[in-house]
């Protein structure tokens, strides 16, 4: 457990740039999951194809992380005291 914090933090040392410390996104998630009892929240994809992804635990710790077109993950940002905010979409052509 504590080389896994020591690798998390590592990751959030340095900000999400050309610079940032990145691992094949298996390693990342395969971490996330057993050390940390987090699992996917939500994914998307930038603009300019990356693809972020947000893994929450059952605890309130979260975990956000982009992946590269390389298939190289990179932790964006991570904390503690998660809470889902579940809100309804409006149907087109309602006043929502």
């Amino acid at each position: 457990m504590r080389l896994a914090l020591a690798l998390l933090a590592l990751l959030l040392a340095f900000p999400a740039t050309a610079q940032t410390q990145c691992v094949a996104r298996e390693s990342i998630v395969r971490l996330l999951t057993n050390d940390f009892g987090e699992s996917q929240a939500g994914i998307g994809i930038e603009s300019g194809g990356m693809i972020v992804e947000l893994y929450t635990g059952i605890t309130g710790s979260w975990t956000l992380i982009y992946t590269r077109p390389d298939g190289l993950s990179c932790a964006i940002a991570a904390g503690v005291a998660w809470e889902s905010a579940h809100q309804a979409v409006p149907e087109p052509g309602t006043d929502g």
